[in-house]
C-alpha cells in the first residue's frame, strides 16, 4: 500500500464519496491509467489559459503567454488548434459580459499581489499535509484576501449554474445579451470588504458542493484560516447554438468562508490523513467482511492489463 504525499480538494472529496476509487487512484500498488482528456475537459483549460493570460497582460504580470499556457494544459497537441478558438471564444464572452470588468474592480489597486497558477501546501493540525493550485489570488490591505476560480460546464451539452449565484448574464443568440438578473432565489446579495457576495454563504449542492472545499484548502495552503472571499465565475452551456458557437451563460458566485468551516475542513482532512497514514484495512474499508482481503485484490486490480499497451481496455475497467 502505497502512502500519500498530501491531501488535495480532489482527493479529499474522492476520499469521502468512494473510498474504493480513492484507493485505486492513490493508495494501491497498480494504480490505474490517468484518464485522458476529452474535449469536454479541456475546454475549461483553454478558458483559463486564455482568461489568466488577459489579465497577466492587463497588469502587467510576466510569463502566462496563452501558448505556453495552451500547451501545458490541453494534453493532446492535435487539440491546441481547437483549444485556441475555444478559449478565445470564451473570453470574447467574459469580456463582453463584463465579467472581466468586475474582476479587475475588485483587484483595484492590488494587482501586485497577484498570484495565478501556482502550486502552494501546507501543514494543518500539526502533521496534515494539504496542497493546491489556486487559479487567482491576492491579498488586500486591511481587508479579507480574494481567491477567484473559473468554471466551464456543459459547453459540449447543457448544464444549469451553481445555485446561490448573484449574477447571471444569459446570452441567446450571436450578438445580444438578455438583461443581467442580479441574483438567485438562494442569493441574498450584500457588500463585504468592497466585494458584492451572497450573505448566505456558499450554496452549492450535489456536484457542486465540493467548489467550497476547494477554495478553502487553497486558502489554507495561502496561509488564510478565517474570513476568506471567494469568487467564481461559471460559463455553462444553454444547449443553444448561433451557427456553430455555442451560447453561453455566465453564473457569478461570491461568497465568504468563514473561520468555522476551515475548523470544520481542518478535522475532515486530519480523520482522512489519520486512516490511510495507517495503511490498516479495517480503517480504510471498515464495512468490507474481510478488509485485508479487499485491499489485495485491489492492489492487484490492474495488473491483469499490463499487456494492455494503450490502457483503453484498463481505462474501460474502471
Amino acid at each position: 500500500m502505497r502512502e500519500p504525499r498530501h491531501i488535495s480538494p480532489t482527493s479529499l472529496s474522492l476520499f469521502e464519496t468512494d473510498r474504493r476509487e480513492y484507493y485505486l487512484m492513490y493508495l494501491a500498488e497498480n494504480r490505474p491509467p490517468k484518464i485522458k482528456q476529452t474535449k469536454a475537459m479541456a475546454v475549461g483549460s483553454a478558458f483559463d489559459a486564455y482568461v489568466k493570460s488577459e489579465i497577466a497582460g492587463r497588469l502587467s504580470i510576466p510569463g502566462y503567454s496563452r501558448e505556453d499556457l495552451i500547451v501545458s494544459q490541453v494534453e493532446d497537441p492535435a487539440m491546441h488548434d481547437w483549444a485556441h478558438s475555444v478559449g478565445g471564444y470564451l473570453l470574447d464572452l467574459y469580456i463582453r459580459f463584463g465579467g472581466l470588468t468586475d474582476l479587475l474592480t475588485v483587484i483595484g489597486s492590488n494587482g501586485g499581489s497577484v498570484r495565478m497558477e501556482f502550486s502552494t501546501d501546507c501543514i494543518v493540525d500539526g502533521c496534515v499535509p494539504l496542497y493546491g493550485k489556486p487559479d487567482l489570488y491576492f491579498d488586500r490591505p486591511g481587508m479579507t484576501p480574494v481567491i477567484i476560480d473559473w468554471k466551464v460546464n456543459g459547453f459540449m451539452s447543457k448544464a444549469s449554474p451553481c445555485g446561490g449565484w448573484i449574477k447571471c448574464r444569459d446570452c441567446w443568440d450571436s450578438g445580444l445579451a438578455k438583461p443581467t438578473r442580479q441574483r438567485a432565489t438562494t442569493g441574498h446579495p450584500g457588500v463585504v470588504d468592497g466585494v458584492m457576495v451572497n450573505l448566505n454563504g456558499f450554496r452549492g449542492t450535489g456536484y457542486y458542493a465540493k467548489w467550497q472545499d476547494q477554495l478553502a484548502t487553497y486558502g489554507l495552503c495561502a496561509g488564510v484560516q478565517s474570513d476568506l472571499t471567494c469568487g467564481i465565475d461559471q460559463f455553462v452551456g444553454t444547449g443553444k447554438y448561433a451557427g456553430a458557437s455555442h451560447l453561453m451563460r455566465l453564473a457569478q458566485h461570491a461568497w465568504i468562508i468563514p473561520n468555522t468551516y476551515f475548523e470544520s475542513l481542518i478535522k475532515r482532512a486530519s480523520v482522512m490523513w489519520a486512516i490511510v497514514t495507517s495503511k490498516d484495512p479495517a480503517l480504510l474499508f471498515p464495512c468490507e467482511p474481510d478488509p485485508l482481503a479487499f485491499v489485495q485484490s485491489l492492489d492487484d486490480y490492474y495488473k491483469a492489463f499490463e499487456d494492455d499497451e494503450d490502457g483503453a481496455f484498463a481505462e474501460m475497467c474502471r
